[in-house]
Protein backbone atom coordinates (compact mmCIF):
# COMPACT_ATOMS: atom_id res chain seq x y z
CA UNK A 1 0.00 0.00 0.00
CA UNK A 2 2.79 2.36 0.68
CA UNK A 3 4.54 1.72 -2.28
CA UNK A 4 1.12 2.36 -4.15
CA UNK A 5 0.68 5.66 -2.58
CA UNK A 6 4.27 6.56 -2.70
CA UNK A 7 4.05 6.13 -6.54
CA UNK A 8 0.77 7.94 -6.98
CA UNK A 9 2.60 11.00 -4.82
CA UNK A 10 5.20 10.88 -7.47
CA UNK A 11 2.97 10.55 -10.51
CA UNK A 12 1.07 13.70 -9.24
CA UNK A 13 4.28 15.57 -8.63
CA UNK A 14 5.46 14.73 -12.01
CA UNK A 15 1.95 16.12 -13.62
CA UNK A 16 1.77 19.22 -11.38
CA UNK A 17 5.93 20.21 -11.53
CA UNK A 18 5.16 21.31 -15.42
CA UNK A 19 2.18 23.43 -14.75
CA UNK A 20 3.31 26.54 -12.77
CA UNK A 21 4.77 28.21 -16.33
CA UNK A 22 2.31 27.37 -18.38
CA UNK A 23 -0.19 28.47 -15.47
CA UNK A 24 1.46 32.25 -15.88
CA UNK A 25 1.34 32.78 -19.34
CA UNK A 26 -1.71 32.89 -21.67
CA UNK A 27 -1.82 30.19 -24.54
CA UNK A 28 -0.85 31.36 -27.90
CA UNK A 29 -4.33 31.23 -28.80
CA UNK A 30 -5.80 33.06 -25.93
CA UNK A 31 -2.87 35.27 -25.54
CA UNK A 32 -4.57 38.44 -27.59
CA UNK A 33 -7.75 38.07 -25.54
CA UNK A 34 -6.66 38.36 -21.93
CA UNK A 35 -3.32 39.34 -20.03
CA UNK A 36 -2.04 36.38 -17.37
CA UNK A 37 -1.99 36.78 -14.10
CA UNK A 38 1.80 36.66 -13.59
CA UNK A 39 4.05 36.84 -16.68
CA UNK A 40 7.05 34.83 -16.51
CA UNK A 41 10.30 37.12 -16.26
CA UNK A 42 11.35 37.71 -19.80
CA UNK A 43 14.83 37.22 -20.77
CA UNK A 44 16.62 40.52 -21.00
CA UNK A 45 17.92 39.79 -25.00
CA UNK A 46 14.17 38.68 -25.77
CA UNK A 47 12.51 39.83 -29.22
CA UNK A 48 9.23 40.76 -28.95
CA UNK A 49 7.15 39.81 -32.42
CA UNK A 50 6.33 42.37 -34.42
CA UNK A 51 2.81 43.40 -35.43
CA UNK A 52 3.33 41.06 -38.29
CA UNK A 53 4.59 38.32 -36.83
CA UNK A 54 1.84 36.12 -34.80
CA UNK A 55 2.67 33.48 -32.39
CA UNK A 56 1.68 29.98 -33.31
CA UNK A 57 2.49 28.70 -29.79
CA UNK A 58 4.40 27.78 -27.34
CA UNK A 59 6.42 25.34 -25.74
CA UNK A 60 8.23 24.31 -22.37
CA UNK A 61 11.45 23.22 -22.10
CA UNK A 62 12.12 21.90 -18.76
CA UNK A 63 15.13 20.43 -17.11
CA UNK A 64 15.04 22.53 -13.29
CA UNK A 65 15.46 25.58 -15.44
CA UNK A 66 12.45 26.46 -17.37
CA UNK A 67 11.90 27.76 -20.32
CA UNK A 68 9.30 29.34 -22.99
CA UNK A 69 9.50 29.87 -26.08
CA UNK A 70 7.03 31.49 -28.28
CA UNK A 71 7.18 30.94 -31.95
CA UNK A 72 5.66 31.43 -35.22
CA UNK A 73 3.49 29.57 -38.00
CA UNK A 74 7.03 28.50 -39.83
CA UNK A 75 8.60 27.21 -36.21
CA UNK A 76 11.00 29.92 -35.88
CA UNK A 77 11.78 31.53 -32.28
CA UNK A 78 10.04 34.58 -31.63
CA UNK A 79 10.81 34.95 -27.82
CA UNK A 80 12.24 33.16 -24.71
CA UNK A 81 10.62 33.42 -21.13
CA UNK A 82 12.15 31.95 -17.60
CA UNK A 83 9.89 30.38 -15.65
CA UNK A 84 11.97 30.57 -12.82
CA UNK A 85 15.51 31.94 -11.38
CA UNK A 86 17.76 29.33 -12.92
CA UNK A 87 15.93 29.44 -16.18
CA UNK A 88 16.51 33.11 -16.38
CA UNK A 89 20.42 32.21 -15.52
CA UNK A 90 20.48 30.03 -18.54
CA UNK A 91 18.67 32.80 -20.67
CA UNK A 92 21.40 35.61 -19.16
CA UNK A 93 23.80 36.63 -22.44
CA UNK A 94 22.09 34.51 -24.74
CA UNK A 95 21.25 36.49 -27.97
CA UNK A 96 20.80 35.48 -31.51
CA UNK A 97 18.19 33.10 -31.23
CA UNK A 98 14.76 35.45 -32.53
CA UNK A 99 14.45 33.77 -36.12
CA UNK A 100 15.69 31.16 -35.82
CA UNK A 101 14.68 27.70 -35.77
CA UNK A 102 13.18 26.24 -31.88
CA UNK A 103 15.34 23.11 -32.66
CA UNK A 104 18.58 24.92 -32.61
CA UNK A 105 17.55 27.05 -30.04
CA UNK A 106 16.24 24.15 -27.89
CA UNK A 107 19.86 22.09 -28.27
CA UNK A 108 21.80 25.35 -27.51
CA UNK A 109 19.67 25.87 -24.66
CA UNK A 110 20.09 22.19 -23.14
CA UNK A 111 23.98 23.11 -23.86
CA UNK A 112 23.64 25.68 -21.83
CA UNK A 113 21.66 23.96 -18.82
CA UNK A 114 24.36 21.31 -19.26
CA UNK A 115 27.34 23.77 -18.62
CA UNK A 116 25.56 25.29 -16.00
CA UNK A 117 25.84 22.19 -14.05
CA UNK A 118 22.04 21.70 -13.79
CA UNK A 119 22.14 17.78 -14.71
CA UNK A 120 24.71 17.04 -11.86
CA UNK A 121 21.97 16.42 -9.44
CA UNK A 122 20.22 13.79 -10.17
CA UNK A 123 16.98 11.81 -9.09
CA UNK A 124 16.50 8.62 -8.17
CA UNK A 125 20.19 7.86 -9.34
CA UNK A 126 18.81 9.32 -13.06
CA UNK A 127 19.73 12.13 -14.87
CA UNK A 128 16.44 14.71 -15.04
CA UNK A 129 14.64 14.32 -17.75
CA UNK A 130 14.73 16.74 -20.67
CA UNK A 131 10.66 17.86 -21.21
CA UNK A 132 9.37 19.60 -24.02
CA UNK A 133 5.54 20.44 -23.17
CA UNK A 134 3.73 21.95 -26.34
CA UNK A 135 1.30 24.52 -24.22
CA UNK A 136 -2.31 24.45 -24.33
CA UNK A 137 -3.89 26.05 -27.70
CA UNK A 138 -0.45 26.02 -29.46
CA UNK A 139 -0.59 25.12 -32.94
CA UNK A 140 2.76 22.86 -34.40
CA UNK A 141 3.79 24.59 -37.92
CA UNK A 142 3.61 20.61 -38.81
CA UNK A 143 3.83 16.95 -37.71
CA UNK A 144 8.05 16.89 -37.23
CA UNK A 145 7.60 19.68 -34.95
CA UNK A 146 8.51 18.50 -31.67
CA UNK A 147 10.41 15.24 -33.43
CA UNK A 148 13.01 17.64 -35.08
CA UNK A 149 13.53 19.55 -31.40
CA UNK A 150 13.96 15.79 -29.48
CA UNK A 151 16.43 14.83 -32.20
CA UNK A 152 18.69 18.61 -31.99
CA UNK A 153 18.16 17.79 -28.20
CA UNK A 154 19.73 14.32 -28.88
CA UNK A 155 22.70 15.31 -30.77
CA UNK A 156 23.61 17.88 -27.88
CA UNK A 157 22.91 15.05 -25.40
CA UNK A 158 24.98 12.45 -26.87
CA UNK A 159 27.76 15.58 -27.71
CA UNK A 160 27.91 15.99 -24.21
CA UNK A 161 27.84 13.35 -22.53
CA UNK A 162 24.96 13.54 -20.94
CA UNK A 163 22.84 10.80 -19.90
CA UNK A 164 19.04 12.29 -19.62
CA UNK A 165 16.20 11.44 -21.87
CA UNK A 166 14.00 13.55 -23.98
CA UNK A 167 10.12 13.38 -23.48
CA UNK A 168 7.66 15.07 -25.54
CA UNK A 169 3.79 15.92 -24.71
CA UNK A 170 1.59 17.09 -27.65
CA UNK A 171 -2.16 17.92 -27.61
CA UNK A 172 -2.93 14.18 -26.83
CA UNK A 173 -1.05 14.31 -23.41
CA UNK A 174 -3.07 17.37 -21.68
CA UNK A 175 -5.93 16.80 -19.15
CA UNK A 176 -9.16 18.46 -20.76
CA UNK A 177 -10.67 18.03 -17.25
CA UNK A 178 -8.24 20.98 -15.85
CA UNK A 179 -7.58 22.88 -19.48
CA UNK A 180 -7.36 26.23 -17.57
CA UNK A 181 -4.51 24.70 -15.06
CA UNK A 182 -2.16 23.50 -17.89
CA UNK A 183 -2.27 19.89 -16.48
CA UNK A 184 -1.14 17.03 -18.35
CA UNK A 185 -3.04 13.85 -18.01
CA UNK A 186 -2.67 10.63 -15.48
CA UNK A 187 -1.25 8.67 -18.48
CA UNK A 188 1.56 11.39 -20.10
CA UNK A 189 2.38 11.90 -15.89
CA UNK A 190 3.21 7.84 -15.73
CA UNK A 191 5.17 7.99 -18.78
CA UNK A 192 6.95 11.44 -17.22
CA UNK A 193 7.58 9.13 -14.23
CA UNK A 194 8.52 5.95 -15.31
CA UNK A 195 11.00 7.99 -17.74
CA UNK A 196 13.06 9.19 -15.20
CA UNK A 197 13.30 6.52 -13.13
CA UNK A 198 14.52 4.25 -16.02
CA UNK A 199 11.65 1.76 -15.21
CA UNK A 200 9.23 0.05 -17.90
CA UNK A 201 7.87 -2.07 -15.18
CA UNK A 202 6.31 0.18 -12.87
CA UNK A 203 2.19 -0.64 -12.65
CA UNK A 204 -0.20 2.40 -11.53
CA UNK A 205 -3.37 2.16 -10.13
Amino acid sequence: MKKKMTMLALTLTAALALTACGNQSASAAQASAAAPTAAPTAAPAAAPATAQTAVAGTVLLSVNPEIEMDYDDGGRVLALRSCNADGQAVLDGYEGYAGRPCSEVAGELVGRINAGGYFDETIAGQEKNIVLKLEQGSAQPDDTFLTEMEAAIRTTVEQDGIGSRTVALDADDWDDAHEAEGYINAEAAQQLLATQLGRSDLQFV
